[in-house]
């Protein structure tokens, strides 16, 4: 017997059995296992897609994770707690739980909600929650090169800091310094030679200031002018002559005030006027001065000492400025000299043509008694300028060394005059910001306050703060720099790193002419011209040569 479609199919009628809803039916049974081996293909191929994982990188490691994760969630299978720092005081004890910075997660560079799903593919990087310090008031004081020294040791090149802060919740105050230590020894001063320093007051006098340069300059001799703040400013070119001459600038006030006669504060105030002055002028550091009259007070004494100038008199005076003729001024100079002696003249205040005959005719005169005439600051050991030292930073050592062979500097193919030699810190280069940032299209603020440099560039905004091992940006958290900032020969030293950084400008060194070419973001926009930019990390872990060495240099 045949099936049930059969007997109704050769029971009905033909013209029934053509209607397309009928053949639809009688094939309904027959279609029932196809569906079913569709609906379960189906069903393996969703269950094998949802169990599928999900495969993304954090922090550059690429990790599997199962779908439907949470960015959270996949935070802590990939061993990161995303979780809120705290708010501490300046000793780092917590103030408020939970009032830190949550832990950022950015996706190709944008910020993600930790509770947003995670995506195939996903890149994504992880700045970890950290605490907030408390709102604080900050003083930094320079730590004198000359309190570290050691006996048998040279003055360190470098200084140390003393850091206070004041917490303006928690009301508590914290110091942090950091200490230098010298490391280069001593060396004695040659036996045999006699030196002789002539000194010279109340200039720049055009005329005759250039004058006695053009003596000096003859028979290759060099001396120190003590000069007048006001003067200077309104001679700029003779006071960068003097220094061009190889000859010392010192501070002789800033319009010859009495300085006895002064308050500390208004001395101190006086001497910090003409110190801006001298260096704009001459880009050099002032380190001596000369009080008008030769008079201070015991106070007005100590607060110079305290702004680190040294203090020079005179062991001979030639009085010339009374004009007793160019005979005895010149007998006066050669009756003072001896082994060590500092000879008072002048090359202003009044006509000096006497002194200026004199000059003449001492300075071979002396030489050919076997005098060499130097420098102030030579005559007293402080030249040449301290070498070396070490900075104790934040618990790490980092020496100070300069470099043996030198280096040349070049900004964008014009060689850059600089304050001071570039010097290794750490083992990696510092370079003076002073002229380079602005040749790389930098702009700067230096707080003497807080001892705290603050840069803008086409890289951004970056503060860094001296014998400080991190640097800052806006709303970011604190990033480990290689080496620190330090202050170099009293000129601050920043890493090379973070000039290129802020900079976005790239460099080459060429070893064999010992030279380092910066090439500003500017000059590489206009002539397509690439170094090397800054390496991650700022640096922790390069060596600079090395680095920039990798670049082929025409």
């Amino acid at each position: 017997m045949g099936s049930k479609a059969e007997y109704h199919r050769s029971h009905m009628p033909a013209a029934m059995e053509q209607s397309p809803a009928v053949a639809r039916a009688l094939a309904l049974p027959q279609a029932r296992p196809a569906i079913f081996l569709c609906s379960l293909i189906i069903l393996i191929l969703t269950v094998a897609l949802v169990l599928q994982p999900v495969r993304a990188r954090i922090d550059g490691a690429r990790i599997a994770f199962p779908r439907g994760v949470t960015v959270a969630e996949a935070l802590r299978q990939a061993g990161f707690s995303p979780e809120t720092g705290d708010q501490v005081d300046v000793a780092g004890r917590v103030l408020r739980a939970g009032a830190g910075a949550a832990t950022l997660c950015l996706r190709d560079g944008q910020p993600v909600p930790l509770e947003s799903r995670l995506r195939p593919g996903d890149t994504l990087s992880v700045i970890p929650g950290y605490d907030r310090r408390e709102p604080c008031r900050e003083r930094a004081q320079l730590l004198s090169p000359s309190q570290m020294t050691q006996p048998g040791f040279a003055e360190p090149a470098v200084a140390g800091v003393m850091r206070t802060r004041v917490g303006l919740v928690s009301g508590l105050t914290a110091v942090e310094r950091s200490y230098v230590i010298p490391t280069v020894r001593a060396v004695a001063p040659a036996k045999h030679e006699k030196l002789v320093a002539l000194t010279f007051d109340d200039g720049p006098w055009p005329g005759q200031t250039l004058k006695i340069l053009a003596t000096l300059r003859k028979h290759r001799a060099r001396a120190t002018f003590f000069v007048l703040g006001k003067l200077a400013r309104a001679h700029p070119d003779v006071a960068r002559q003097i220094v061009a001459d190889d000859c010392e600038i010192g501070i002789h006030s800033w319009g010859h005030a009495n300085l006895a006669r002064q308050a500390p504060g208004t001395v101190i105030s006086d001497m910090a006027r003409c110190q801006r002055e001298l260096e704009k002028i001459t880009d050099q550091s002032v380190r001596i001065m000369r009080p008008p009259y030769g008079a201070l007070s015991s106070r007005t004494s100590a607060a110079i000492r305290g702004t680190g100038l040294r203090i020079v008199l005179w062991s001979a005076d030639t009085n010339d400025w009374r004009r007793p003729g160019a005979n005895v001024i010149y007998s006066r100079i050669m009756r003072g000299a001896r082994n060590g002696a500092i000879i008072l003249c002048h090359d202003g205040g009044g006509s000096r043509s006497g002194t200026i005959e004199a000059v003449a005719r001492a300075v071979p005169a002396l030489q050919a008694r076997g005098y060499k005439l130097v420098t102030v600051s030579e005559l007293l050991g402080l030249h040449p300028l301290p070498e070396g030292g070490a900075v104790i930073a934040e618990g790490q050592r980092f020496e100070v060394t300069p470099l043996v062979a030198g280096l040349t500097v070049l900004v964008d193919g014009e060689v850059a005059a600089l304050q001071e030699t570039p010097a290794e810190v750490g083992g990696q280069l510092s370079i003076p910001i002073k002229p380079l940032l602005h040749a790389l299209g930098v702009q700067w603020t230096f707080s003497q306050r807080e001892q705290k440099l603050t840069m803008k560039g086409p890289g951004g905004e970056l503060t860094v703060r001296l014998n400080s091992g991190t640097v800052e940006r806006p709303g970011q958290v604190p990033e480990k720099l290689a080496t620190p900032p330090v202050l170099y020969r009293n000129n601050l030293m920043i890493p090379l790193w973070v000039a290129l950084h802020v900079g976005q400008a790239t460099a080459e060194y060429d070893a064999d002419s010992h030279t380092l070419r910066l090439i500003s973001q500017a000059e590489s926009l206009r002539t397509g011209k690439l170094g090397r930019g800054a390496p991650p990390a700022w640096g922790v872990g390069t060596n600079w040569r090395e680095y920039l060495e990798a670049v082929t240099v025409p």
